[in-house]
């Protein structure tokens, strides 16, 4: 299993990020994809990213961006320019040797709870955009490689049977667990009352369905403070018995596990490089 650390536009460096995720014990960075990355990365730096990885021995994923960009979009224009968006970003990274490249099925505010008949065209748009760009891959217009992923979110990509459909109808992707969407996505559903998704949602129920599609996790903790529910917490930190669903994780074909861990509990109260390293030694010893 290969560990990693995730990377953000707007706390260090790309370079002395990977070397702290050298220092720490990780096998691998992902690296997000969000204004301003990589539109402000010139070639320069790039072959300076790929330098670094190389001389210390850790491999790189991609996260790809998220931010009003939605290849799921019911109106053509908007999803043809994410595609197109996210082509651009593949083509910029081949020289990294990227292992994963994962993207996310955004709904740019269509709900079930006010836009319900907008649903099945943004599923049916997901599953045109994704073979669009698997097609890059399959018909090695780029490193052949490279692994596609996609992520669960909220909503209507927030549900097990959701990705049951698209991967049916998909060729050339994996699967990308987000354990704390997986909670968030749950309590939304279940706060709307919405009946007619009234299906388990546990992560025995993502691992029974979708565990032979799964390549990737996004493992972090779910904390509450004053009231707000908020992820991406430590693993040890939150209200997650994560030691179980890496249990889970164990009996899926995944990979990687990025240890996407933002803050130190639910308050955003800032870690320290000790809690890294505590954790990912926990990681450890279930693989």
């Amino acid at each position: 299993m290969h560990l990693g650390m995730p990377i953000w536009p707007g706390n260090e460096n790309i370079i002395s990020s990977i070397e702290k995720a050298s220092r720490l014990g990780y096998d691998y960075v992902e690296i997000a994809f969000d204004y301003p990355w990589p539109e402000e990365l010139s070639c320069e730096d790039v072959a300076k990213v790929g330098t670094k990885l190389k001389e210390l021995g850790l491999e790189c994923a991609i996260h790809g961006p998220w931010r009003s960009l939605s290849i799921t979009h019911p109106l053509e224009e908007l999803s043809e320019a994410a595609i197109n968006v996210i082509k651009r970003h593949i083509h910029q990274v081949e020289e990294l040797n990227v292992k994963y490249f994962n993207i996310h099925l955004n709904t740019s505010g269509f709900n079930f709870s006010d836009m319900p008949n907008a649903q099945p065209k943004i599923v049916h748009t997901a599953i045109s955009s994704m073979n669009r760009l698997s097609n890059l891959v399959l018909s090695n217009l780029v490193n052949s490689s490279l692994m596609l992923t996609v992520e669960n979110l909220i909503q209507v990509f927030g549900i097990p049977s959701t990705f049951q459909h698209i991967f049916e109808k998909t060729k050339g992707w994996s699967f990308c667990l987000d354990i704390g969407h997986t909670v968030l996505s749950w309590i939304e559903i279940k706060n709307e009352k919405m009946a007619e998704l009234d299906e388990p949602m546990e992560i025995s129920d993502w691992v029974k369905k979708l565990g032979n599609y799964m390549k990737v996790a996004h493992v972090h903790n779910v904390g509450i403070h004053e009231g707000m529910m908020r992820d991406h917490v430590l693993i040890d930190r939150g209200i997650l018995d994560c030691g179980k669903i890496l249990e889970h994780i164990k009996r899926t074909k995944c990979e990687y596990i990025l240890l996407e861990q933002f803050f130190a509990d639910a308050s955003k109260r800032k870690f320290e490089d000790k809690d890294l390293k505590r954790n990912i030694e926990f990681v450890k010893t279930f693989f």
